[in-house]
Order: C-alpha cells, then sequence, then structure tokens
C-alpha cells in the first residue's frame, strides 16, 4: 500500500464507528440511519454508478431539527477534518477511513448557527487518500459519514450504495491503472504540482494514447487546470505565468467530456479564468452555457453556481 504525504490541519476527532449494523439492504441505494439528537446528517450523491478510476461526488447536509439554535462547522468536505466519511465493500472486508491527501485548516472559519430546520450543504469529490484510491476496485460499496457534536458523540448519516464498473475495454483498463498510480494520481487530485514528473508524463500518455477512453477527459481535466495556474520552477527558482493556451486545449476537450460533475466545474472555472485572462470574455460566458448543457444534473449542487460566477467576475 502506498501512503501518500499529507498537509497540516485541525484534528478529526475520534475513530468513527464501524458499518452500520445489517449494512445496506440489497437493491437499496441509500438508508437514513437512526441519529436522535439535534442534528440529522444526510449523504447523497449526483450518479450512483461511475467507472473505475472516475472520482466521486458527495453532497452532505446538515439539518437542524431542535428547536434551539446549533454551532455547526463548515466546510462539511472532509479535508476540513470534521465529517468522517467511510467505505466498505459489500463483500463485508474492513470499512476505509477516507483520509484526504489535501488537508485544510479549518481553524479560520467561524461555526455557523443554524436555526430550528436550517440545513447546510456541501459538495465535495473523493477519489485518492492518504492509502490509496477510495473506491481502488470494481464493485459495489456502501458510503457513510459521521459529524461529531459537541458532546463527544456523533450522528451518523444513511448508507449510500454506489458501484464502480470495470473497465469496459483492454485500452480502458490501461488508462484506469495508470491514472491511478502514486504519482499520476496525487497530480490528479491536486490539480498540479510540476515536481511530479512522472505523473505529468503519465497523465500526457493517456491524454494522447489513449484519448478514446473514459479516462482521458480526466487526464486533459487536470493537466488544464495545472496549466491555468502560475506554478514555481525548481529547476530555475521561479514561478512561471499560467500556459493559458495549452489549459484551454485540454479543458475545452475535458469537460464534455467528464462525467464527474464537480471534477467539470473545476474545470469549466478554469477554463473560464484563461479565457478572461485571454481576452476572449463572450468564450467564457459560452463556457458557463457549455457546462450546464453537459451537466445538467450539477446545477443544483451546492457552490456550483456561486463558483462558475466568481470565474466569470475575475478578469
Amino acid at each position: 500500500t502506498t501512503v501518500f504525504a499529507t498537509t497540516m490541519c485541525a484534528p478529526v476527532g475520534p475513530e468513527p464507528n464501524r458499518a452500520p449494523e445489517g449494512g445496506a439492504a440489497s437493491g437499496s441505494r441509500s438508508r437514513q440511519a437512526d441519529s436522535p439528537g439535534p442534528l440529522s446528517l444526510k449523504l447523497a450523491a449526483p450518479r450512483d454508478q461511475l467507472r473505475l478510476a472516475e472520482p466521486l461526488t458527495l453532497v452532505a447536509t446538515l439539518v437542524n431539527r431542535s428547536g434551539e439554535n446549533q454551532k455547526v462547522l463548515e466546510p462539511l468536505a472532509p479535508e476540513f477534518g470534521a465529517l468522517a466519511l467511510r467505505a466498505q465493500p459489500s463483500t463485508d472486508a474492513e470499512p476505509t477511513l477516507y483520509a484526504p491527501v489535501i488537508r485544510r485548516d479549518a481553524r479560520g472559519h467561524t461555526p455557523r448557527s443554524l436555526a430550528p430546520g436550517e440545513s447546510v450543504s456541501d459538495a465535495f469529490s473523493v477519489a485518492l487518500g492518504r492509502e490509496g484510491w477510495l473506491l481502488g476496485e470494481a464493485g459495489r460499496y456502501r458510503l457513510w459519514a459521521e459529524y461529531p457534536l459537541p458532546d463527544g458523540s456523533r450522528v451518523r448519516s444513511n448508507v449510500l450504495d454506489i458501484e464502480v464498473l470495470p473497465p469496459r475495454t483492454e485500452q480502458e483498463r490501461q488508462a484506469a491503472e495508470r491514472l491511478m498510480v502514486p504519482e499520476s494520481s496525487l497530480f490528479f487530485q491536486m490539480k498540479g504540482g510540476e515536481h511530479l514528473e512522472q505523473g505529468v508524463r503519465d497523465l500526457e500518455v493517456i491524454s494522447q494514447s489513449y484519448a478514446d477512453t473514459y479516462v482521458a477527459p480526466y487526464a486533459d481535466l487536470a493537466l488544464g487546470i495545472g496549466q491555468s495556474q502560475s506554478a514555481f520552477d525548481p529547476a530555475t527558482k521561479t514561478f512561471r505565468q499560467p500556459d493559458c493556451d495549452s489549459a484551454v486545449t485540454h479543458l475545452r476537450r475535458a469537460v464534455p467530456a467528464v462525467g464527474d460533475p464537480l471534477s467539470a466545474a473545476q474545470g469549466t472555472a478554469a477554463l473560464i479564468g484563461c479565457l478572461n485572462r485571454l481576452g476572449r470574455h463572450e468564450e467564457a460566458v459560452a463556457a458557463t452555457r457549455a457546462f450546464h448543457e453537459a451537466h445538467s444534473e450539477a446545477r443544483d449542487l451546492p457552490g456550483i453556481r456561486e463558483t462558475l460566477e466568481r470565474a466569470l467576475q475575475e478578469k
């Protein structure tokens, strides 16, 4: 097992419990756990099937079902340390605690006060963890989340049933395996990292030699987002400017074909930013429309609209 380096963050808290008793019912997409207390937690996904080596977008929602205001920690994405996510293969293997490669310090975020009946949601994407790819084999998985309460207990979500479909061809299998090796998967998760030279080369091979597979758009996405940002060049000890021409080429190819909606939104935001830098403002607006046409299911995901609007305003 390969263990990946992480950045520092606030502690996650006590280890979550094992799988909910009884597991997930056969054929059931999700099941609400019995979670008495002031808060309820729901876990949802825009899709319950994905291909091997695709990331998975999840949406966590906390609802205040008490009669008093409740303090909650935001954001809910696991990299901020409050929400704990577990995945368990349907073979009843040991559950895996998702330990994000990138950990973010949430101490600068003020707890939010939820009024009775009010809710807060966060969308996040999961793929690579410190122990490797979270859904790293084809098959069915049960996923659930837990959130810490002030008294030290945890509220547990419903259980999601997610199916990871195997590659359909030998080309797809090779591309998926190349994406999930340590350096390329780390570059994919970070959407950058020029020190990961082998990872960049692997992603370029996927983009060029496996262009007809479902994996290639994810390679283009990571390469394009990386090129859209400035980066430190250790050889020259200087920062290189964004390569927006190359980024636009990769991202235009990637966004319509990427299956994961949150990844597509991130790619669209980077595409809009580069088009604006190049003075192609009408194309930036058109890129937003193209995203919504290709990913209509993402329209209501938390933060998507705000992310794209913010990118359009940054000229």
